[in-house]
């Protein structure tokens, strides 16, 4: 076996050498599979695993459907996270003016990778996007990891950059995807040199943009800009439809002065999650008295949606995260987004459907984060 685990892409494995990918991993369901039964001709009407898995052990896979076992994995794992920086436009070229110099970024240079445990593989130039103000560029890395079992010790993981100019309010938005901590850390020190660039290029007013940061916000402020996400009407591209709210991470603040209600919990609950239907209804969001005692650091939300491709509906996940081992994010977390699934009514081309409700839940925040924090005619 060690002779194999220095070659995993020659395995096609069966038996007890499958095992790591179908029983170890929390990530492929029952259906998915299934999936690769039903197409060896073998159909089962249960959905237990244990039923699931002698079936699929003593079977012999196809080098394909080992492939798409993998790949189902790897999809689901690496959902990628959507966070972004805004910068003041001060520029009357169009964005796409700037390529040439941007591209004299070289992701190789931005930091030693010597003694780092991936490599990047494949990086396009920035390139033109669906018009000429907004540009992208797109990278690979392959990371290797002895610690994990065979069938993840080498895999390749994805990043972007997506640049874009809204000449209507002169507002430049970079925002990044990644799906790991490596991926992560290239896109901020791909910021910072898109941002410098654009600062000697004359195009932004200044290179430290602005970012939504979980201490930018009271309780009660927070709770308002995560509840415009309900407000479908703050879509002017009218692409989401809301659903409904289904899953909601909230923390009390020892701090303010507890409701009736939740005196119970003083001293004795610090988290707690619900998940269910239609959460927006319950007087826990929908009681404003409560929400200066309330810590919301994340939710789940159902839309349906429409775009040039077709329709369907999504769940998108929004927070400001938590680093691990802590009960609340740090003031310094930054909002992020991330589309967690996504049904269709037709088949099509799902990734290229997920760039652009990406593209379009970006504007979407923005003007949520907007709507939170404009003053009501009354008080003008």
């Amino acid at each position: 076996m060690s002779d194999l685990v220095k070659h995993p892409d020659t395995m096609l494995p069966f038996g007890d050498v499958l095992k790591p990918l179908i029983a170890s991993s929390s990530v492929l369901t029952s259906s998915d599979l299934k999936r690769t039964l039903s197409r060896k001709g073998i159909f089962i009407s249960s959905y237990d695993k244990e039923d699931i898995f002698p079936l699929l052990l003593t079977s012999l896979l196809s080098p394909t459907e080992y492939e798409e076992l993998k790949e189902c994995q790897r999809n689901k794992e690496t959902i990628p996270k959507r966070r972004s920086t805004t910068f003041t436009y001060v520029s009357d070229k169009e964005l796409i003016r700037s390529i040439p110099r941007l591209n004299e970024i070289k992701l190789d240079k931005l930091k030693n990778y010597e003694y780092e445990n991936y490599k990047i593989i494949d990086v396009s130039s920035f390139h033109r996007n669906e018009d000429n103000n907004q540009i992208q560029l797109n990278y690979k890395i392959e990371r290797t990891d002895l610690s994990k079992d065979w069938y993840q010790q080498v895999n390749v993981y994805e990043g972007a950059i997506e640049i874009s100019v809204d000449p209507s309010d002169n507002k430049l938005n970079i925002s990044t995807e990644h799906s790991t901590d490596e991926t992560k850390e290239i896109n901020k020190l791909l910021v910072r040199e898109v941002a410098n660039t654009l600062k000697k290029e004359s195009m932004i007013e200044n290179e430290v943009g602005n970012v939504i940061k979980f201490g930018d916000f009271s309780n009660e402020e927070r709770i308002k800009y995560l509840l415009g996400f309900v407000n479908d009407t703050l879509d002017e591209t009218n692409t989401f439809t809301f659903d409904e709210i289904t899953d909601i991470e909230i923390s009390i603040d020892s701090e303010s002065e507890l409701p009736t209600d939740f005196q119970w919990m003083e001293d004795k609950v610090s988290n707690i999650k619900f998940q269910g239907k239609a959460l927006h209804e319950t007087d826990i969001l929908k009681e404003e008295t409560y929400h200066s005692s309330l810590i919301i650091s994340s939710l789940k939300i159902d839309y349906e949606f429409n775009i040039n491709s077709g329709n369907g509906k999504c769940t998108f996940e929004i927070e400001f995260p938590k680093n691990r081992g802590k009960s609340l994010p740090d003031k310094d977390a930054e909002f992020i987004f991330k589309l967690i699934n996504i049904k269709y009514s037709k088949r099509v081309n799902t990734k290229s459907a997920q760039k652009v409700l990406y593209r379009i839940f970006d504007k979407y925040k923005e003007k949520c984060l907007q709507a939170s924090i404009a003053v009501p005619e009354e008080e003008v």
